[in-house]
C-alpha cells in the first residue's frame, strides 16, 4: 500500500484554503503555521522549542494524572527499543520464531492500565470501547503485540525521501507499517490510533502517535482513524523528520555546544508528531508568548488567528 511522497517544506495548502478551513480541535492553526515555515532548514531551533515545551503542555493538558500516565508510558520495557542495535528481520516467517522465543510483548494491564487511559486524557475519551478492551484475554493481547513488534522489527530505520527514491521500496516500507498496525488491530477494540499508541514507544524512529491534531494538521480530507489515513499522516512526519535531520546536519558546525531537546537519535516521525500536537496546545491554552518564541521569526504577524470552529470547540471543552 503505497502513499504519496511529499515535500513537507512545499505540499502545505494554499493560503486561501488553509484561512478558509474549519478545524474541530483548538489550536491546530498553529501546528499548521509550524508545519508550513519554510525552508525548514531555518526553522529548525523553532521546532526544538516546540518538542522542549511537550512536558509542559502534557501536564496543562491532564494536570498531574496525565503527566504522571505519560511518564508510565514512556518507562514501559518496550519502549525506546530503537536506540539498540537489531537485526532486520526480512519477512514474517523468520519473525515468527523470534517472537516464539519470547519477544518483547504488550501485556493487557499495560494496555489498558497505561495506553488507553494516556490515550484517552490526551485526546477524546470513547467509553464506548471499554467493554471489547476489557473482553480481550491476556494472552491474546501479549500475541498479538509480540507478532506487531516482530513485524515492526522488520522496518529499516530509514528510508530515502529523495525524488529519485524507488517507488517499489516506499510500497514495501508502507505495507511494513501496514502489517505492524494491523497485527495490533487484531485486538479487540484496538484500532490504527491506539495501536501507533504502542509502536510509536516501540520504533518512534519509524511511527507517530495519531493525534486528532496531528492529524488534522498533515491530512487534507476529514479527520478519520483509517489505516490509511495512518499512513498518510505517518509519511508525513516522517519526511518532515527527514528534513530536520538533514538540516540539523548541515548545520552541525553551528549547533556544537547548543541544547537541543532533539538529541538522542534526532528527529524521529514521534517527535515531530509531539512537537505538532505541542504547538496545537499550546495556542488551545493561549500561550501566546511561548508561541511567540516558536514562531520569533515571524512575531510581527501577531496572535495566530482562531477560527470560528476552533473557539466553539474550545467552548465546548472547557464546559466538559
Amino acid at each position: 500500500m503505497a502513499t504519496k511522497r511529499r515535500n513537507p517544506s512545499a505540499s502545505a495548502p494554499s493560503k486561501t484554503t488553509e484561512s478558509t478551513r474549519k478545524y474541530t480541535r483548538p489550536g491546530v492553526e498553529a501546528s499548521v503555521r509550524l508545519r508550513s515555515l519554510s525552508p525548514i532548514s531555518d526553522h529548525v531551533d523553532g521546532w526544538d522549542r516546540a518538542l522542549s515545551r511537550y512536558a509542559a503542555m502534557i501536564r496543562a493538558k491532564g494536570g498531574t494524572r496525565l503527566a504522571d500516565l505519560d511518564a508510565r508510558r514512556e518507562g514501559l520495557p518496550l519502549a525506546r527499543r530503537c536506540d539498540r542495535t537489531w537485526p532486520r528481520i526480512a519477512d514474517e516467517a523468520e519473525a515468527a520464531p523470534a517472537a516464539a522465543a519470547g519477544a518483547t510483548s504488550l501485556t493487557k494491564e499495560q494496555l489498558l492500565d497505561v495506553i488507553v487511559e494516556w490515550k484517552f486524557l490526551k485526546g477524546k475519551p470513547r467509553n464506548a470501547l471499554w467493554p471489547l478492551l476489557r473482553s480481550n484475554a491476556d494472552a491474546s493481547v501479549a500475541a498479538a503485540s509480540r507478532r506487531a513488534f516482530a513485524a515492526a522489527d522488520g522496518i529499516p530505520k530509514t528510508m530515502s525521501v529523495d525524488a529519485s527514491s524507488d517507488g517499489d521500496d516506499a510500497s514495501r516500507y508502507a505495507t511494513e507499517i501496514a502489517a505492524a498496525v494491523s497485527r495490533l488491530c487484531e485486538i479487540r477494540g484496538v484500532g490504527p490510533a491506539t495501536a501507533s499508541a504502542v509502536l510509536c514507544l516501540y520504533r518512534p524512529d519509524v511511527f507517530a502517535f495519531m493525534d486528532d491534531e496531528v492529524i488534522e494538521c498533515l491530512y487534507d480530507g476529514k479527520r478519520g482513524y483509517t489505516l490509511k489515513i495512518y499512513l498518510e499522516v505517518n509519511d508525513r512526519c516522517r519526511e518532515i523528520a527527514s528534513q530536520l535531520n538533514m538540516a540539523m546536519e548541515e548545520r552541525k558546525g553551528d549547533l556544537e555546544g547548543s541544547s537541543s531537546s532533539s538529541s538522542g537519535g534526532g528527529w524521529t516521525p514521534c517527535k515531530v508528531g509531539k512537537a505538532l500536537w505541542t504547538v496545537a496546545t499550546m495556542s488551545a491554552n493561549d500561550d501566546e508568548r511561548g508561541l511567540s518564541t516558536i514562531f520569533d521569526c515571524d512575531a510581527a504577524r501577531g496572535p495566530i488567528e482562531k477560527n470560528d470552529s476552533t473557539l466553539n470547540s474550545r467552548k465546548r471543552t472547557k464546559k466538559g
